[in-house]
């Protein structure tokens, strides 16, 4: 895996645990029922940022295998939505707060690239 991609990987993941905890204690106190779902869709984010990464990282250095980008991307919207449908077979809405919780991870992107992103010495 390329340095850079690791880096990147690092500090997203650092950024996303310390938003989960931010997030799991504001839903603890203001709709505790949800705060769990919320967890699990940040969770899933960082699931399907990860395993994006690794894919794209794999096809990119090796050649000649365009196809498991496409396929890595199906496989994790399949996985994304049985975790989805399972948790709102019950409760309806849990829904909104699995979204929200995924919608959350995005957070730690903006805070990646407002940070610097992956420093590197131009030459």
């Amino acid at each position: 895996m390329e340095n850079d991609t690791k880096i990147m990987l690092k500090k997203v993941i650092l950024y996303d645990f310390m938003i989960l905890i931010i997030t799991l204690v504001v839903s603890m106190t203001l709709f505790s029922a949800y705060a769990l779902t919320t967890a699990m869709g940040v969770l899933m984010a960082l699931m399907n940022f990860i395993l994006n990464a690794l894919t794209t990282n794999f096809a990119l250095t090796r050649a000649g295998n365009s196809s498991l980008p496409v396929m890595g991307a199906v496989i994790r919207v399949v996985i994304t939505a049985f975790v989805a449908i399972v948790l709102c077979h019950n409760e309806p809405g849990n829904f909104i707060s699995f979204l929200a919780g995924y919608s959350v991870h995005y957070i730690s992107l903006i805070l990646y690239g407002v940070t610097g992103g992956v420093n590197k010495k131009r030459e």
